[in-house]
């Protein structure tokens, strides 16, 4: 399952993917996209923090490939404000902010990891050259379920 971004696509890759970008997110240069003419643009600003989301449900057992392709351009201004990454994360998978005090649900571990990585320092690093993108992979176990059968 790929995203090409492309004009003619988005419809039907939009069913498929959360978070699908429209608008100034898409960008048309063929030299940024890894096929096609367009790529989404993600440059720190309010509503272009996190790109496109997927969910998938696994098995022990399966195996997930998953890739992405960048490219990093040098930043022309200061840096943008993080506050809202968390918030961006949870709209990107459809999820509401967790309550108060809320552990051990999947929004309430995105929320943490958001407001984690915009405190900044860049995942703990001191590296101020390296760039700030990257793909975000998290797991989540649920427990299993016991059953039995009755005969």
């Amino acid at each position: 399952m790929n995203t090409t971004f492309e004009s003619g696509s988005g419809s039907s890759e939009a069913g498929f993917f959360q978070n699908y970008p429209s608008g100034a997110n898409l960008v048309m240069n063929a030299t940024v996209a890894h096929t096609g003419s367009y790529s989404e643009r993600l440059n720190g600003a309010t509503n272009s923090q996190v790109g496109v989301a997927k969910t998938f449900s696994v098995m022990p057992g399966d195996v997930v490939s998953i890739s992405a392709y960048a490219k990093y351009s040098a930043p022309s201004a200061t840096a943008s404000n993080l506050s809202g990454f968390a918030t961006a994360l949870l709209n990107a998978f459809g999820l509401s902010a967790p309550g108060m005090g809320e552990t051990g649900t999947a929004r309430a571990a995105i929320n943490s990891y958001g407001v984690a990585e915009a405190g900044g320092g860049r995942n703990g690093s001191t590296n101020t050259t390296d760039p700030l993108a990257f793909v975000t992979i998290l797991i989540f176990v649920l427990p299993a379920v016991a059953s039995a059968e009755v005969g």
